[in-house]
């Protein structure tokens, strides 16, 4: 019996140790996740920027492929 309950915390603390390192290979992948999100965020905020030094006017297309 007492070689059974050995077995059985020994299988209970691999598979704590297995949910251990998942959660943390999860938290990881939070981290980089929102690394990529802040990366995007600025990109797009750039590019606002820029799209922003274009001007639309509002003639009609004949007129602005002839100029």
């Amino acid at each position: 019996a007492t070689r059974q309950q050995s077995h059985a915390v020994a299988e209970a603390n691999k598979a704590v140790r297995q949910l251990d390192e998942l959660t943390q290979h999860n938290a990881s992948l939070v981290e980089e996740t929102n690394a990529a999100i802040e990366k995007a965020e600025n990109q797009a905020t750039e590019l606002d920027g820029i799209v922003d030094t274009f001007v639309v006017r509002d003639e009609p297309a004949g007129r602005r492929r002839a100029a």
